[in-house]
């Protein structure tokens, strides 16, 4: 079984040669890259960060600036998850965090698959780690069946709570990373004439129970190259002016604050349904 489920009928989806299919005969092929596309058709529209913006990121993290991060993250999943654990990142990009968990978890018998409505970030996932499970999808509309995983990570990623919870099984547990106050607020600094700070967004989850919280904090020194891609890895970029961008790209040293929280819910069976809400993805 792929882990994944039909977006036509809903049905679960098989692994066969170059692809899935379904009992009712929907087949989708596998990408070289290992995905395969489960978003419905859309003429020809590209979805999610372009190829700049996720080679900027996969420059940036391949150079371990946010690998206490990951680290946080990692130990936060091991806490929670169960050696047979079915295991969904939605909204995984290129792939980076999604990696470190499936290493982490590699003496489980557990299962990461990551789902993204970019194809560039599946295929710059599909280079990072071949046996990746992946598919092109919409966090909300996840290829999964209902109560189909143990747990779903979403780490700068749009939220969708309800979604979250049709594919959990009851009391199954999410797992979110997003930025704190000042995250990355030496960047902004450098290249905004009124830097601005995060809005932090609420510790409820309709439809969940909050288990625990950390933070992450701490200050990077980021040099050369990587202070753009920094910035380019970010929805930062394309709300910067010109001027702005010329001012990081002639940065050789930037000192900024690193802050992340990790928050981790459990679903409670039953509850009402919720909306859903966004946070900035790529930060």
């Amino acid at each position: 079984m792929s882990g994944f489920r039909c977006p036509h009928c809903g049905k679960s989806l098989e692994n066969v040669a170059g692809g899935v299919l379904c009992a009712n005969g929907h087949r989708y092929d596998r990408s070289k890259w290992g995905y395969v596309n489960l978003l419905p058709p859309s003429r020809g529209k590209n979805h999610g960060d372009d190829r700049m913006m996720v080679r900027a990121r996969r420059d940036f993290l391949n150079a371990g600036y946010y690998q206490t991060l990951a680290d946080a993250l990692c130990e936060t999943v091991l806490t929670y998850a169960n050696e047979r654990a079915r295991i969904f990142d939605a909204g995984c990009g290129e792939g980076y965090y999604t990696v470190a968990v499936k290493r982490a978890l590699a003496e489980y018998h557990a299962r990461i698959f990551g789902v993204d409505v970019s194809k560039v970030a599946l295929e710059f996932a599909g280079r990072r780690d071949r046996t990746l499970d992946l598919a092109a999808a919409s966090v909300y509309a996840l290829p999964v069946c209902d109560h189909g995983c143990e747990m779903v990570m979403s780490v700068f990623s749009p939220l969708a709570p309800e979604e979250f919870r049709r594919v959990l099984i009851p009391g199954g547990t999410f797992v979110e990373v997003y930025p704190l106050e000042n995250h990355l607020f030496g960047l902004k600094r450098a290249i905004y004439d009124e830097p601005y700070r995060n809005e932090v967004k609420p510790d409820m989850l309709e439809g969940f129970a909050l288990l625990e919280k950390r933070e992450v904090r701490y200050t990077m020194t980021v040099t050369g190259a990587d202070i753009g891609n920094l910035l380019r890895m970010t929805p930062y970029w394309y709300k910067t002016s010109k001027e702005g961008q010329q001012k990081a790209d002639m940065l050789t040293t930037l000192e900024t604050e690193a802050e992340f929280g990790i928050a981790v819910y459990r679903a409670i069976p039953d509850a009402g349904k919720g909306g859903s809400s966004d946070v900035l993805s790529g930060v």
